[in-house]
């Protein structure tokens, strides 16, 4: 209960219309952004779309088995700002993850025991059944964390201001709901019996009044009106002020709310536009790149990066400029320009237009002018060209194959630290058969998942099954080097 006298929970602040706008207008600007992968050729420069990486569907295709790119983000946003926290466990299909959201009324997060470990977490299936899920095996996003390991939501720090806007929206709607009827006094000659007076007052509530407003009034009675109260004259600045306060907990300029009294002139649109997605959206944006790229990405030189351009639109006049000044200065190509505006590509669009004032030899007078030393080392050139290509191409492969190798590995090792965790609970004579039986599964899932063969996956296995294990980091990277150096299975 608030101080104001209502209770705020989800469902009650979602009917406070600032909230709601506030709680819309971030979660479907950060649904609209999509979040793609890049790969680094060399690492800090040349970059390049990566669309056949493990993760590539899950953020631009279909995260889960029922929900869209758009539904997924914004599910992300709200329960970050209504619960504090996004939760979403990373499942691995085959080759590829789903991202399956967690409720966050269904989802404990325990604290670590130490600062060195991180928190874990607890759900709960609609049926009532539990799960603990560890840190890296799902995505944890918190809006503003003191603790350092769950987040606080808007809901909770702005429960007052709610509480006041709520409580005057209710204020409001019992003073409309008054209509024409004037607040006044009741008074008459003669001294009133308590049941004359109590009869007096149901009338003057119910039948007294007709459908146009009149109060009809009998026996000497008269109506003194009374003025509206102060607080009720001030409803509107009150309500006014309360937007401006619940827009700033959520860092929204209350403008865009359509409560600005000064307005913005039309020049300004796109500069309003720019200071709402630097100051309100980027901190979003930027969290999410980096939760996504410590538990999604495994890959080396892979990466996941919001496209905020998605958000920018410019005029056509400007847009149009600004490719020309790029295509001018070799920046763009024609056909990246295109590919901008959402047109085909063009035969030729590929390679940058040469700048104004430069005229570019035809291929005779080129011909000419190279003798035929120069077309001898113009073919090493291009033969030199040749293998570099080749070997970037091949040093490509191996780092996708490594990456989803990695990703498979570090599946198996979760399966396995699981394992073991419950094995603690079982009965002293169980463990020896559990522990065999585990393990010649085991072996199994090494020679599917990583392609390792029958007899190298049994030794690796067996080893493990004695007690001969290492730490979770060197077990990923020892079956990694299995599935990258090791036999193959038929």
């Amino acid at each position: 209960m608030t101080k104001a006298g209502v209770s705020v929970s989800s469902s009650a602040a979602l009917n406070h219309s600032t909230f709601y706008a506030c709680l819309k207008i971030i979660s479907e600007t950060f649904a609209r952004v999509p979040a793609v992968t890049y790969f680094e050729k060399v690492e800090g420069e040349d970059r390049v779309r990566e669309y056949s990486s493990p993760y590539y569907d899950a953020l631009l295709v279909r995260p889960n088995r029922w929900q869209t790119p758009w539904w997924f983000q914004q599910t992300w946003a709200v329960h970050k700002l209504m619960a504090g926290n996004f939760l979403a466990e990373v499942v691995q299909e085959g080759a590829g993850y789903e991202l399956v959201p967690l409720h966050p009324h269904r989802t404990e997060i325990v604290e670590p025991d130490d600062d060195q470990s991180g928190p874990s977490y607890i759900t709960w299936s609609r049926a009532g059944r539990p799960r603990t899920l560890l840190r890296d095996e799902l995505i944890h996003d918190p809006l503003m964390s003191g603790e350092g390991w769950k987040g606080m939501s808007v809901l909770q720090a702005a429960r007052e201001s709610l509480g006041q806007g709520l409580a005057m929206n209710d204020f409001q709607g019992r003073l409309v709901t008054r209509g024409l009827r004037h607040r006044g006094v009741l008074t008459h000659p003669k001294h009133f019996s308590p049941k004359a007076r109590t009869e007096l007052q149901q009338d003057a509530t119910s039948t007294l009044w007709t459908e146009s407003g009149i109060l009809m009034l009998q026996e000497d009675v008269k109506f003194a009106a009374l003025s509206i109260t102060p607080q009720e004259a001030q409803l509107l600045e009150q309500l006014e002020f309360n937007v401006a306060t619940i827009a700033r907990f959520f860092g929204i300029n209350h403008a865009k709310l359509g409560f600005s009294k000064e307005g913005f002139s039309y020049a300004s649109v796109e500069q309003f536009i720019l200071d709402f997605i630097s100051s309100t959206m980027d901190p979003y944006f930027c969290s999410a790149e980096q939760e996504l790229n410590r538990t999604l990405v495994v890959q080396p030189r892979h990466f996941v990066e919001f496209l905020r351009q998605a958000l920018v639109q410019a005029d056509i006049r400007t847009r149009w400029m600004a490719y020309a000044i790029g295509l001018n200065h070799e920046v763009f190509t024609p056909n990246d320009v295109r590919r901008l505006e959402n047109l085909p590509k063009r035969d030729g669009g590929d390679q940058p237009r040469p700048r104004k004032g430069v005229q570019i030899a035809t291929d005779d007078q080129r011909q000419a002018a190279v003798s035929a030393w120069d077309r001898e080392w113009e073919g090493r050139v291009v033969d030199l060209e040749r293998r570099m290509a080749a070997a970037r191409r091949e040093e490509t492969d191996n780092s996708r194959a490594r990456g989803w190798a990695e990703a498979a590995a570090r599946a198996l090792v979760r399966r396995e630290i699981k394992f073991v965790a419950a094995l603690d609970s079982a009965a002293e004579g169980d463990r020896d058969a559990s522990v065999r039986e585990f393990y010649e599964a085991h072996a199994r899932r090494l020679e599917r998942d990583l392609g390792l063969a029958a007899g190298e996956a049994a030794v690796w296995c067996e080893a493990r099954a004695n007690g001969r294990g290492s730490s979770k980091a060197a077990t990923v990277r020892e079956l990694v080097n299995l599935a990258m150096g090791g036999s193959r299975a038929a």
